[in-house]
């Protein structure tokens, strides 16, 4: 897959502006329709603020949400997306069923025990839309395998298309189209219909090129799926990532500036000098490596005449949705992970830094 090579980029994979195009042309909404579209993975922006205008121009009253964890892109995404977030997506907080479109183009890699596009599918995609809210799904047509079972029982009205001739020996990448299925009871014919469109993904991955139309095939004027009001209204869009800013918003005076010359000291933009040696961190110092430091006596923990800091490492909860392998229903799977943050201890409250 050639956006392999290109991982060294923070996981940033464009798509290009011809391939967006064609994705549009699928996509329609009623004049005076309030619509929600989220990109998760909003890069520096520009698939996002195409998609606005094409909704707009389509007459709908659109609304642009983004999330993107790279301070660069996000300060570039939030210029053009009406709402934007820098976090990662597992720090965004929104209203269940809030948005009508999701547009999604995760990083293409492998993770610990499975490909991150199925990750990504996994956790956005359980209650972020409505019944009938729209799903775009950008991914390297081999790793479609891995993610067929989810789209199959979590979407109906699928197509997949592939990249036009131009661009699809570079990045080899299908788009996939569906509509959120409806909640309920799973008949025995429904599942057998899941089953179906489960082998034909499966077998639509391993084909290759010849076997998916491309996105400029002229069928436009048949295939047109619609961008509906989303299910609920949304009323939460943020994020539960605490900052060195948020913290620092909360001091005034020497305390607060010793905390920030403190901080700043260990972060990776700043070159620390020891007898004349100067050095530079390798890498972008986390919270966790400062806590770290704080806890085994590198750096102090009294930070002023009332301000004390303390690293603290606690155990945190996640909850995902995945498929049984066994009964081929969806369960909720908990499982516990290690999570490292600086406690700040003050006369004006106690915060955690993240």
């Amino acid at each position: 897959m050639a956006r392999m090579a290109s991982e060294q980029k923070l996981g940033f994979y464009p798509t290009p502006e011809k391939e967006m195009q064609w994705i549009l042309k699928r996509v329609t909404a009623e004049a005076d329709t309030p619509v929600n579209v989220l990109d998760p993975c909003a890069g520096e922006g520009r698939a996002m603020e195409l998609i606005q205008q094409h909704l707009q121009q389509k007459g709908a009253d659109v609304t642009s949400y983004g999330v993107e964890i790279e301070e660069s892109r996000a300060r570039q995404a939030d210029i053009s997306i009406d709402h934007l977030l820098h976090c990662s997506y597992e720090e965004m907080v929104s209203t269940e069923r809030g948005f009508s479109l999701l547009y999604l183009n995760p990083p293409f890699q492998d993770n610990d025990q499975e490909r991150m596009e199925k990750t990504f599918l996994r956790d956005l995609t359980m209650d972020r839309m409505g019944a009938n809210g729209l799903f775009i799904f950008n991914l390297p047509q081999p790793v479609l395998k891995d993610c067929a079972d989810l789209l199959a029982r979590r979407f109906d009205n699928i197509r997949v298309y592939r990249f036009t001739d131009d661009n699809y020996d570079q990045y080899q990448q299908v788009i996939v189209y569906g509509t959120r299925q409806k909640g309920g009871i799973i008949t025995k014919d429904k599942q057998m219909r899941q089953e179906m469109i489960k082998t034909r993904l499966e077998t639509t991955a391993e084909k290759g090129k010849h076997a998916v139309k491309p996105l400029d095939t002229d069928d436009t004027h048949e295939v047109q799926y619609i961008v509906e009001e989303p299910s609920a209204p949304l009323l939460t869009f943020r994020s539960n990532k605490v900052t060195v800013q948020d913290i620092q918003a909360t001091m005034t005076g020497e305390e607060g500036q010793e905390i920030e010359e403190r901080l700043a000291r260990a972060m990776p933009d700043l070159e620390y000098q020891d007898e004349n040696v100067q050095l530079t961190p390798a890498m972008p110092l986390k919270t966790a490596h400062i806590a770290t430091a704080i806890a085994s006596g590198v750096l102090p923990e009294q930070m002023g005449a009332d301000h004390l800091l303390v690293g603290v490492t606690k155990r945190v909860k996640e909850e995902k949705q995945q498929i049984n392998d066994k009964t081929g229903k969806e369960e909720k799977v908990v499982t516990t992970r290690p999570k490292s943050l600086i406690r700040i201890f003050s006369d004006r409250g106690i915060f955690n830094l993240k």
